[in-house]
């Protein structure tokens, strides 16, 4: 069809295919979306309450969308913001001891451990703590 009516680019037709088969994927994906769930009282969900179930995903897709654009656009002005921020909230925690017991006042006294609880919001922080004592050793006044 492209050679015979001498379109601008040419294309094959499993290229149109594809395309095709990409569309009518998404239109089959609205389509079930839009299609009547089974309730918990196992009945059908009613025209309203379809279109309030869409609204409210409507609504969240948007919200999410909003928060991922901001984010990338700041991430944009600012690379590494978030993770600077997110170090200064780590070492503004641990306070003014530092990351480790070595590092403490207390070398060689035995201190008794009760109870250790590992933090679920905890992580490996190690190279980022790296970070932060090479960089109290170059500068002083940075912290």
């Amino acid at each position: 069809k492209c050679g015979e009516e001498k379109w601008p680019f040419q294309r094959s037709e499993a290229y149109f295919r594809e395309i095709l088969h990409d569309r009518y994927k998404c239109l089959h994906t609205i389509w079930m979306a839009v299609q009547p769930k089974v309730t918990w009282k196992a009945i059908l969900e009613t025209p309203v309450e379809v279109e309030k179930r869409l609204i409210m995903k409507r609504d969240e897709t948007l919200k999410a969308t909003c928060q991922t654009t901001h984010r990338r656009n700041v991430c944009l002005q600012f690379p590494d913001n978030f993770a600077w921020r997110w170090l200064q909230r780590l070492i503004k925690m641990l306070g003014e001891g530092g990351m480790s017991l070595e590092e403490s006042n207390v070398e060689n006294d035995i201190e008794t451990v009760l109870h250790v609880k590992n933090m679920v919001w905890r992580r490996a922080v190690e190279w980022e703590m790296d970070i932060v004592d090479h960089q109290r050793l170059v500068d002083d006044d940075i912290f």
